[in-house]
């Protein structure tokens, strides 16, 4: 592929088309002729040129109406006009209509070398406007994602905060909290918020974290996971304690965000036991209970039995002294008889 500069050069004079390709090749450009507009914009379909002269008289379409229509197709083309009607065109006009340039017939060597050196020179600062400025895009697309996952995370991170039901709170990895949720409050008691800005280890006694005991020094050093269970005492002397677990939180690059604490109250894990030991009793006293009920409904079946006994002692003894009672009439009656 050539490395010259390309021009396009629109004359119906070829002897003008010769002279310019000529003067051009010394300034290291590399020229394609056209006789008419008509011609140079079908040749501007396939290949694309720095610079562009066309002649202002021109047959069929002219200089100024063929420089519109490539203006509207390719707005950042370079275009000078050149005409031998010098009394008859305003150079006002043309710059205003779009050109970059205008030449007067004949055209000499010095003017035009100062022309497309003006131009080059433009050229250049244009495109390294247009690098510059994707450069800044690329910059600001960069910015915003790298934003949006601010977003994102600062939002993930306010979600774990806000619906984790334990106390919980986020550093990074120098040791400085972040945030902190409710629960976090509420258990330690902290009264005097914010925390943020202040280290893990400064709002905590030392027998239950301290710089080097931190269960955030392992993350930053590389752990996925660290567990520890501690006792948290209160200023006002209230035991607490605690399973401390801390895990890391990345961004998709990889590069730690954050370091997440979460401490699980276990009182709430003893108050179970207790719960459990209270039941276990209960249901203990209500097996000794139920044997003691279940013993007591057999003594009462044996009173009803025993009862129901009386009862058929005491309608046979009624038998009996029914049965008495006629045997001494009749003993009676025989002795009646017998005096008799």
């Amino acid at each position: 592929m050539s490395t010259k500069k390309q021009a396009l050069i629109i004359d119906d004079d070829s002897s003008i088309s010769m002279l310019l390709e000529a003067m051009l090749a010394k300034m290291d450009y590399q020229c394609t002729q056209a006789e008419t507009a008509e011609i140079a914009l079908d040749i501007l379909k396939n290949k694309s040129f720095l610079l562009i002269i066309t002649d202002y008289m021109l047959p069929g379409m002219n200089g100024i109406l063929f420089m519109k229509r490539v203006k509207k197709l390719y707005p950042n083309q370079s275009v000078i006009i050149m005409s031998g009607y010098g009394n008859q065109i305003n150079y006002q006009d043309i710059i205003n209509a779009g050109a970059s340039d205008y030449l007067k017939k004949p055209i000499e060597r010095a003017e035009l070398t100062s022309r497309i050196l003006r131009i080059e020179r433009e050229y250049d600062i244009l495109k390294e406007l247009q690098e510059t400025n994707l450069k800044l895009e690329s910059v600001l697309n960069n910015a915003n994602a790298l934003t949006s996952e601010m977003i994102d995370n600062q939002d993930e991170l306010a979600n774990i905060l806000k619906y984790n039901t334990d106390a919980a709170m986020v550093v990074d990895e120098n040791f400085t909290i972040i945030n902190v949720n409710e629960q976090f409050l509420s258990l330690f008691s902290i009264v005097d918020p914010p925390l943020e800005g202040k280290k893990c280890y400064d709002i905590f006694p030392n027998s239950f974290c301290s710089k080097e005991d931190c269960v955030v020094k392992p993350i930053v050093e590389g752990a996925n996971k660290v567990e520890k269970e501690k006792e948290y005492i209160s200023p006002d002397n209230i035991r607490i304690p605690c399973k401390i677990t801390a895990f890391p939180f990345k961004e998709k690059t990889g590069k730690l965000k954050g370091i997440i604490n979460i401490y699980k109250d276990l009182r709430e894990k003893e108050l179970e036991k207790d719960k459990g030991i209270v039941l276990g009793m209960l249901q203990s006293s209500a097996k000794v209970g139920k044997q003691k009920v279940d013993k007591l409904n057999q003594i009462y079946q044996r009173m009803d039995r025993y009862y129901l006994e009386l009862k058929q002692t005491e309608k046979r003894l009624k038998n009996s002294e029914k049965e008495l009672r006629i045997l001494n009439n009749i003993s009676k009656i025989l002795l009646t008889t017998q005096d008799i």
